[in-house]
C-alpha cells in the first residue's frame, strides 16, 4: 500500500487550498493592527459571574499599581523604545494623564492619585 501522495495530487490540493485561502482572506482580512486587548481570560461558562469583569479589572488594577506605579516604570517594563531615558515626576505624570487619549476612567484616577 502506497502511503504518500503524488506530486500531481498535492499540486491539485494546494491549488484548491490557495484559492480557498485567498477567498477567505478577502472576506476576513485579519486584525487591523490597531488596539488589541492586553490579555484574554479563558474559562468555562461555569466560571463566569455577573461581576467577573469588575473582579478581573480590580485584579488588573492591583497588578498595575504593584508592578508599574507610574508611566516611567510601565514604559520600561514593557520595553518601549526610549523608555530608559524617561525620568518621571509627578508633574509629568499629571501632564500625561491630561492627554485626551488617556481620559478614560480608572487609569487617569490612578495617575492623579499618585501625583498628589
Amino acid at each position: 500500500m502506497k502511503t504518500s501522495l503524488s506530486s500531481r495530487s498535492t499540486r491539485n490540493l494546494t491549488t484548491r487550498l490557495r484559492e480557498a485561502n485567498r477567498s477567505l482572506a478577502r472576506w476576513y482580512p485579519g486584525e487591523t493592527g490597531r488596539r488589541q486587548p492586553v490579555h484574554t481570560f479563558y474559562g468555562g461558562a461555569h466560571l463566569f459571574k455577573s461581576d467577573s469583569a469588575r473582579r478581573l479589572g480590580r485584579l488588573a488594577r492591583r497588578a498595575l499599581e504593584a508592578y508599574a506605579p507610574d508611566f516611567v516604570v510601565f514604559a520600561q517594563a514593557i520595553g518601549l523604545p526610549g523608555a530608559e531615558e524617561l525620568r518621571g515626576t509627578p508633574a509629568q505624570a499629571s501632564a500625561l494623564a491630561a492627554r485626551e487619549e488617556l481620559r478614560s476612567g480608572s487609569f487617569v484616577k490612578i495617575l492623579k492619585n499618585r501625583t498628589k
